[in-house]
């Protein structure tokens, strides 16, 4: 049933959905126009299964629809982004990032055998991206089954603005794009997002966190891998499958930084990017 709502301006966005507040301690996630009622729940179907497994996370609600858009109804999280927290206290940053690594550690522990397979979506990603030549395609495909699977849970999008610090303690946001499979393929992605996802314009304090992230991001890897031994040649390889699989995002601004990681990446197969 649509409702007809007349929404305070969204506190938070993204480039799928936008926050707006909801009563009685909720918050209304609103997909933009387009996305469909299927996508919805079944991002609420993984945010229900997690919250279920007793990871930090909102508890969800119900899937509704206002003013033509499905949206999802969570709790409200008080708190704020650990981006924010080493901006507001930059001598955190340190603790901050490790941080982030012990609760990527914690996450991988958990098995949720329902989710959908990361080795399964990165194929799918690569395969549907027809802008990248097929040979380039068929050698990344090659590579994903040489890779190893497993069972773990992984967020997909896990990053300092999806973590909220909060009186309770890290409370992990946005499990839209939630999968099991092997840790490293999750790492993978957080390191990819650290070292090189394009940051809004008006993002607050955007200057700081260009010049510091490579710091936050060594400091992590550091302390995810010092407790989680880890091959050299898989973690490359899940980097170049992870770069590949960002390209059929279509972010103009890291194209190019995309297409040289994974030119690197198969250099050791003479294929041409």
């Amino acid at each position: 049933m649509n409702r007809e709502r007349l929404l305070d301006a969204p506190f938070a966005y993204g480039r799928t959905a936008e926050i707006f507040a909801w009563p009685d301690g909720r918050v209304l996630k609103l997909f933009r126009s387009g996305w469909s009622e299927a996508g919805a729940r079944y991002e609420a179907e993984k945010a229900e299964a997690v919250y279920a497994a007793g990871l930090p996370v909102p508890a969800v609600y119900d899937v509704i629809q206002v003013n033509g858009r499905f949206g999802i109804l969570y709790e409200r999280i008080t708190g704020i982004p650990l981006t924010k927290t080493f901006q507001q206290k930059p001598w955190t940053l340190v603790s901050m990032a490790r941080l982030l690594a012990d609760l990527h550690l914690e996450m991988h522990q958990y098995r949720l055998p329902q989710l959908p397979s990361l080795r399964e979506r990165l194929a799918r990603c690569i395969q549907g991206n027809g802008a990248m030549p097929a040979e380039v395609r068929r050698r990344l495909l090659e590579l994903i089954t040489t890779l190893p699977d497993g069972e773990g849970l992984g967020h997909g999008d896990f990053h300092p603005e999806n973590i909220f610090i909060t009186d309770r303690g890290p409370i992990i946001l946005d499990w839209m794009d939630a999968t099991r499979g092997h840790s490293l393929g999750d790492v993978a992605r957080t390191s990819l997002l650290l070292r090189q996802a394009a940051l809004p314009p008006d993002m607050p304090g955007r200057r700081f966190i260009e010049l510091i992230r490579g710091l936050f991001h060594h400091i992590y890897l550091r302390g995810y891998f010092d407790r989680q031994v880890a091959d050299k040649v898989e973690w490359h390889a899940w980097q170049t499958v992870i770069a590949a699989a960002r390209l059929a995002e279509d972010i103009p601004e890291e194209r190019d930084r995309l297409i040289n990681l994974v030119r690197t990446g198969l250099a050791q197969y003479d294929v041409n990017l």
